[in-house]
């Protein structure tokens, strides 16, 4: 008499009911998945990302993007400078190189600021420096979050774009703006 040999393994009937279950029990969300599909089966979308440095001025915050800085210097002296405009409050020295100090305060709020934290420019032939009462932290955004501003709304301000962080819109500035102004303000003096 032959004997049956047991079954041993996964059937095609565990395979879907498996299947079936893990859906009912699913969130419905986009992952990672090692072959790169979400778990629809579709191509991952990847967003990307851009950097920003977020700062403080008394209590107010402000971003600038991350490609705009150099480094963050704490505790240099101002060197004073006459016949600048008032907001430039003198130079530093970062590694035997002077660079500008802006008081942003200064320009935005006509209100002298009490620090000791400079924002170092990424830009060579600028050689600007902003001076901020605080470095809070560098994150990462998708575009998606970042809102440029119309030009319209920009074209007589400070800023580009905001961004939203910790349940604030965060106005981020547009360092080009401000060394424009800085030299036309210059070339007046």
């Amino acid at each position: 008499m032959k004997q049956k040999k047991k079954k041993t393994g996964i059937g095609n009937e565990d395979i879907i009911r498996d299947a079936e279950a893990a859906e009912e029990n699913s969130v419905y969300g986009t992952q990672q998945t090692p072959d790169g599909l979400d778990n629809e089966g579709l191509p991952d979308i990847v967003e990307n990302t851009i950097k920003f440095v977020i700062f403080t001025l008394d209590a107010s915050r402000y971003a600038i993007a991350g490609t705009d800085v150099l480094e963050i210097i704490i505790g240099n002296e101002i060197y004073p400078m006459p016949f600048m405009p008032a907001y430039i409050r003198g130079l530093i020295n970062r590694h035997g190189i002077p660079y500008a100090a802006a008081d942003l305060n200064l320009l935005f709020r006509n209100k002298k600021l009490d620090a000791d934290r400079y924002i170092v420019l990424r830009d060579d032939a600028a050689r600007l420096s902003f001076l901020v009462t605080a470095v809070e932290q560098i994150i990462s955004m998708p575009e998606s979050a970042v809102h440029t501003l119309a030009e319209s709304e920009a074209a007589h301000g400070y800023f580009s774009a905001t961004l939203r962080y910790l349940e604030e819109e965060v106005p981020v500035v547009d360092s080009i703006r401000i060394f424009k102004t800085i030299t036309n303000d210059f070339a007046q003096q």
